[in-house]
């Protein structure tokens, strides 16, 4: 029959012999002295012998020990396991003790102890004062599980190695109130980058890059816009194909003793496509495949462009110039 106790302490049938004021839990109904990874129950409130002049009156043989239950008002006593400063938290340790340092919270020490010295501390409700103390180790989770409300979920994987992390890190140095909102769930997806990289200093709206050093692009940065800026121009390399990867290049600062190109790579001959100009709306085409596409030199101005698709065998290009020398698609081997 179910019970309650509306006091400080309650009684609990011993399993072992035990000192007052031991951490203690509860193991098959009987007390046992709580060890360095156990959330004790409380502790004991005196001394407990096994008996053997035929008085027990517990299966255990034990006497029946009063223990003041860790949810108990006011302060306890502990048993130290080795020396303990006052003020700073106390922590579960073995044979019921407690030491000032380990991995089950217990209190705050309130006096200064010794090794097997019995001193007063206060108890804390948590048995953790870590950085992910109140959170949680489940794969999948959801904060507010009623059918009605809005509500934050994650999903649980079995396949693969690993984990998984999702951080918000707030800028160096704030300025005012700060808010993220997430699209509301009609299916919108932000984004899924490549591992290892990272939303710094990019665009959730559009990937970009300004570059002006020679550049070998990554697959992991199809969607990426390029703009092309530098006193001293440059190749950019190409990815090998592959289906869906798309890239775009707009010249930020003119071309100026020399050509920005963008190459594919191996040189394979695997670029088509067409070029139109305000000069000429027939433009330049390549329908047989090359493996350069240049940006003129003395021709290619801020603003001209081009836009590189791939079907996962080719290159197909688009791209749009003041004049009509402006973009060239070529073969150079």
């Amino acid at each position: 029959m179910s019970q309650w106790v509306d006091t400080h302490s309650k009684g609990f049938p011993a399993g072992a012999a035990m000192v007052a004021y031991s951490r203690v839990i509860l193991t098959a109904g009987l007390l046992q002295l709580a060890g360095a990874s156990d959330v004790d129950i409380g502790c004991t409130n005196e001394d407990n012998f096994a008996t053997t002049d035929g008085t027990e009156t517990f299966p255990s043989g034990y006497q029946d020990v009063g223990v003041r239950l860790r949810t108990a008002m006011g302060t306890a006593k502990f048993i130290a396991s080795g020396a303990i400063t006052k003020d700073n938290p106390i922590y579960a340790a073995a044979s019921g003790k407690v030491a000032a340092s380990g991995s089950v919270l217990v209190g705050t020490a309130l006096e200064d102890a010794a090794d097997g010295t019995v001193f007063e501390g206060l108890r804390i409700s948590q048995a953790s004062n870590s950085a992910s103390a109140g959170g949680t180790t489940s794969s999948t989770f959801e904060v507010d599980t009623d059918a009605t409300t809005p509500k934050i979920a994650l999903a649980g994987q079995t396949g693969g190695t690993g984990d998984y992390t999702t951080t918000l890190v707030p800028e160096a140095t704030l300025s005012g109130d700060n808010t993220i909102i997430v699209p509301e769930a009609n299916g919108d997806v932000l984004a899924a980058l490549a591992l290892a990289q990272q939303f710094s200093n990019k665009s959730i709206v559009e990937l970009s890059e300004i570059v002006a050093a020679t550049n070998v692009i990554l697959a992991s940065e199809s969607g990426k816009t390029f703009y092309l800026n530098s006193a001293t121009e440059f190749v950019s390399t190409l990815p090998a194909p592959a289906l869906g990867l798309n890239f775009t290049f707009i010249v930020s600062a003119a071309p100026s003793g020399a050509s920005y190109t963008i190459v594919t790579n191996a040189s394979a001959n695997i670029i088509k496509g067409n070029v139109v100009t305000s000069e000429d709306a027939a433009g330049d085409f390549e329908t047989s495949g090359a493996d350069t596409i240049s940006f003129v030199d003395g021709q290619a101005v801020a603003g001209d462009m081009v836009v590189v698709h791939s079907d996962g065998t080719n290159w197909f290009a688009y791209g749009r110039s003041k004049v009509a020398a402006g973009i060239t698609l070529t073969t150079a081997s």
